[in-house]
């Protein structure tokens, strides 16, 4: 069973008509439009990735899928000690969440942080894949991990629940052995 809820903000407001932002196809109009809301995606056996956002918009028409800007998001997961900690969190421009609410790309100005693996990537396009747990990007990005090693490559992908990280062509990096240093 898939999760797909919207939650709003006292303050949101919903219309069925157009508003600035992200544009719409000239055949189709969306069938809801909110603004200051929360949008959750995800597989209903994992925590859903909670996604804020100044605009959504949700098409129910022939090319479902859910439009959203100017967005933050978070994804809770469980510590060793079973305790709510934040696992991933990032921030982008827009999406597109599309696939039975399993697949989003996220545009513009893209970071993502995944805690545990103390692991943030930074780019301006994002495709995630959550019933794989996969996120990739085909153009450039600037990955850092664990404060000790930085990557700028063109290309990459992540197995998220396997912690398995690809890239395509590096293009530069640093490396740094802290356990050396004096």
């Amino acid at each position: 069973m898939l999760l797909v809820s919207v939650l709003l903000f006292s303050a949101t407001g919903c219309s069925s008509g157009s508003s600035k932002g992200i544009p719409e196809s000239e055949d189709e109009l969306p069938d809801m439009i909110m603004n200051n809301a929360v949008y959750s995606f995800g597989d209903s056996g994992r925590n859903p990735v909670v996604m804020t956002a100044a605009e959504i918009k949700i098409y129910r028409g022939h090319n479902p899928r859910t439009l959203l800007s100017d967005i933050s998001f978070v994804q809770y997961g469980e510590d060793e000690t079973g305790k709510t900690v934040e696992e991933l969190s990032g921030h982008c421009d827009s999406a597109t969440v599309t696939d039975k609410n399993t697949k989003a790309k996220l545009t513009g100005n893209v970071w993502l942080t995944k805690r545990s693996d103390n692991f943030t990537i930074d780019c301006s396009v994002l495709t995630w894949n959550d019933d794989k747990q996969e996120i990739n990007s085909d153009g450039n990005v600037h990955v850092l991990y664990e404060d000790s090693m930085e990557i700028n490559a063109k290309g990459f992908n992540a197995k998220l629940d396997e912690n398995i990280y690809e890239f395509g062509k590096i293009e530069n990096g640093r490396f740094t052995d802290d356990e050396n240093e004096n």
